[in-house]
């Protein structure tokens, strides 16, 4: 239910980047590569210097294709 959770808050509060790498990280862990995306591409946008994020969107990228 987390997940739910994030989603909320991540309408309420777009501009926080820990919600969608909360998110992210959930999408992943459950194989939803394309829902991750969105979240990764919107923590790069936030922060763009976050190295992790952005593997993680190229890995992301990669299992979609």
């Amino acid at each position: 239910m987390a997940k739910i959770e994030f989603k909320k808050a991540s309408e309420i509060k777009p501009d926080i980047p820990t919600i969608h790498n909360n998110l992210a990280a959930i999408y992943i862990k459950n194989g939803d590569f394309k829902n991750a995306i969105p979240h990764l591409e919107t923590l790069l946008n936030l922060q763009p210097e976050n190295i992790k994020a952005k593997k993680l969107l190229q890995f992301s990228r990669g299992q979609i294709q």
